[in-house]
């Protein structure tokens, strides 16, 4: 009787294999989506339900009607992509080097085709190429399994071939049938390298810091902060949220809008000072700064443990920081990874977690505190872990209750955290539904771009990374009970479904930027399987051979470089059709004190919003805790300035989104003691924003009356 087990295939071909399935997974999606689009015949764009109406949001009211769709093509890629990529890898089981260039091809042929059914069009021919494409790597599985069925030649020698396409022989040994692109991966470290690989990551710790800060931090700190006062993103994702808890008894959500989460914005009011609006502006970049760069150093940590080599972790971290720099500027704080600063320490947790449920607990922590600190990226976070944890269950044998016990601690983390800080009151229904009003806005269409089908960086963005991703989450669940997985897979698998998750954002949205914001887990999961591609292809060659691939390597990467520069495309709003390009921009023309030491970086004077007179008004008249009601353009200016927290539930006020949210604002306004106006502040908000002076302006008709008028201010009291 036969016992050995069969020989497990290597993480490549499983991932090959797997990334042919995830293709049959978009195809399906797509068809479904195709026909979903003819039966509804749901073709024209709507105006958003839940919008004011006013100047600053005319560019979001029109909501075109591929958004739905495109959102729900998007979680089908995901599913279905998945249960088809672990039925090819665990059944089917094409040639791993043809379902690799198969994937290939196909990429190109399905942008074509989604390009057709988002517009619309009759799509026969292009499907006809997908189809043709996905079926040669089958025809290849029938093909051989017809020939198996013939007498094998080694039938005489005692043995006979399996439909697998492995021969088993009499001495029970079992050899593949046809090789695979590349064997498994040079066996890990012996356990006295262990210490040697952590001291260097450690080591290059020290280096990448300093590197991160010669090009993300200012080289005029106070030039950076202020240019920062006019931006009203600033405001509303981190500073002004920070100002309400300058009252004690705020409590977010229910007192006031924390519109991106709680815990970024709490963190920096215990650093913010009351020491006027510059100081708190300056401090506001050095917080978005020291918080990128402990992500960085924490993706480099982790890196090394998943990689395995400290210098091919240090590689993929700088790839990551250069994706970053699209967005850099700190006018634009939620384009820095202060969005996700934990995502790496829950992959840590996370992956160990798989075969320790105390590690699974510490990862459900983690998701706790990434709730906390935001909430679209908590609640991903405990969703990948749980669909991780499951996958375990369903797929690998794992234990069915890890994936409940995760979330307790997640949810558990997160209601500790709340209470501790905040009180019983955050344990009302009401304080839940208030932090996810925001989630529900934006996957309505508001700020929608559709994804572009038009060739180029596109196909990467909307359908290889993505695809890359959900094969390797394919080739996690590939594995059979009593196989083990190695630590490199499952943490591509852990890192895919966070990264597939946060680029449900980019769908949103679809433009490139987004995408590097709430890809970088993606593009971690190809460096790694890149990493395992070189490793693989260098196993057992001489230094001579490794250094002429690198050089081959090295090349091509140049060549593909110039060529994308070269055919890139203007962009209206990006400038340029390329990253690369964009990337190069950014880092050469960034005040960062690298580029100070280059040349002399040109100082623009920003002109005060207000006098220190005016600002001194505001505080001498109010208390250090008082939640003050101002109606100003320069509102949270004002309120950061003087060191008091706002009453109105959404700073800056004339940029109040929704009606809800307005109405909370009035209601604030009727209940406040005092309002203060700006000098024609009602006017300006009559004319910017005539939603919100409806709502406002006969509530201080009504209810209030002038006091006393100095300078640009008019203070309204309460009548008696």
């Amino acid at each position: 009787m036969n016992t050995t087990p069969p020989p497990t295939a290597s993480p490549l071909a499983r991932l090959a294999t797997a990334s042919w399935g995830a293709c049959c997974g978009v195809l399906i999606a797509t068809l479904f989506t195709a026909a979903t689009i003819k039966l509804k015949g749901d073709t024209q764009n709507h105006s958003h339900p839940a919008l004011l109406r006013c100047e600053y949001l005319n560019p979001y009211e029109v909501v075109p009607w591929q958004e739905h769709y495109e959102q729900s093509w998007y979680v089908l890629v995901c599913g279905a992509g998945a249960l088809f990529a672990w039925g090819a890898a665990r059944f089917v089981r094409p040639s791993p080097w043809l379902s690799a260039l198969a994937a290939v091809a196909f990429v190109p042929a399905a942008e074509n085709l989604c390009r057709g059914v988002f517009m619309n069009k009759l799509v026969t021919g292009r499907l006809t190429t997908c189809v043709g494409i996905l079926l040669v790597p089958a025809l290849w599985v029938l093909w051989r399994r017809a020939s198996l069925r013939l007498p094998s030649p080694r039938a005489g020698e005692g043995g006979r071939e399996s439909s697998s396409g492995r021969v088993r022989g009499g001495s029970n040994r079992e050899v593949e049938a046809h090789p695979s692109p590349g064997g498994e991966a040079p066996p890990p470290s012996p356990a006295r390298g262990e210490g040697k690989k952590w001291l260097t990551a450690a080591a290059l710790c020290v280096p990448l810091a300093a590197l991160l800060y010669g090009a993300l931090a200012p080289a005029d700190l106070a030039q950076t902060a202020w240019e920062c006062n006019v931006e009203s993103h600033v405001a509303s994702y981190l500073v002004a949220p920070a100002q309400y808890y300058r009252a004690p008894d705020a409590v977010p959500g229910l007192d006031f809008e924390s519109h991106y989460g709680i815990g970024h914005a709490w963190a920096f009011s215990r650093v913010m000072g009351s020491d006027g609006l510059q100081s708190v502006l300056e401090r506001y970049v050095l917080f978005v700064l020291f918080v990128s760069i402990a992500y960085f150093i924490s993706a480099h940590l982790v890196l090394t443990d998943w990689l395995g080599n400290p210098f091919a972790a240090l590689a993929v971290t700088l790839a990551l920081a250069a994706l970053s720099v699209e967005g850099l500027g700190y006018k634009m704080p939620s384009c820095f990874p202060v969005r996700h600063p934990f995502v790496f320490a829950f992959l840590f947790c996370a992956v160990r977690g798989v075969e320790s449920t105390r590690w699974a607990l510490a990862a459900g922590a983690v998701g706790g505190l990434s709730l906390y600190w935001q909430t679209d990226i908590g609640l991903f976070t405990l969703a990948a872990g749980a669909s991780l944890y499951l996958a375990g269950a369903v797929f690998l044998g794992g234990s069915w209750l890890k994936p409940g016990a995760f979330l307790a601690a997640g949810l558990g983390t997160f209601a500790l955290i709340c209470v501790t800080l905040f009180g019983p009151r955050v344990l009302s229904p009401e304080f839940a539904q208030r932090l996810t009003e925001p989630l529900l806005l934006y996957a309505t269409g508001f700020g929608t771009a559709l994804m572009s089908w038009q060739g180029g960086w596109g196909c990467w963005f909307n359908l290889a990374g993505p695809g890359l991703a959900v094969a390797s989450v394919g080739a996690l669940v590939s594995y059979r009970r009593g196989e083990t997985p190695t630590r490199g897979v499952i943490y591509a698998a852990a890192a895919s479904l966070l990264g597939l998750a946060m680029l449900t954002k980019w769908v949103n949205r679809s433009i490139d930027i987004l995408w590097a914001l709430n890809g970088p887990l993606v593009v971690a999961v190809a460096g790694w399987w890149a990493w395992e591609a070189w490793r693989t292809a260098t196993a057992n060659r001489g230094f001579a051979a490794r250094l002429a691939m690198g050089a081959a390597v090295a090349a091509l990467a140049v060549a593909a470089v110039r060529y994308d520069a070269r055919h890139a495309t203007p962009d209206p709003l990006l400038q340029t059709s390329s990253p690369l390009v964009r990337i190069a921009n950014r880092l050469d023309t960034f005040p960062n004190p690298i580029n100070a030491k280059r040349r002399e970086l040109p100082n623009q004077d920003w002109p005060a919003p207000f006098t220190d007179e005016e600002v001194a008004y505001l505080r001498d008249r109010t208390s250090p805790t008082e939640r003050v009601a101002v109606i100003s353009r320069h509102d949270w200016n004002f309120l950061a300035a003087a060191g008091r927290a706002p009453r109105l539930s959404w700073q800056p006020f004339f940029l109040v989104h929704s009606p809800v949210l307005l109405d909370r604002c009035a209601e604030d306004v009727r209940t406040a003691d005092r309002v203060f106006v700006d000098h024609n502040g009602l006017l300006s908000l009559a004319q910017l924003h005539p939603s919100a002076h409806e709502k406002v302006a006969p509530v201080i008709a009504e209810s209030f009356e002038l006091m006393e008028q100095v300078g640009r201010w008019s203070l309204y009291a309460r009548k008696k």
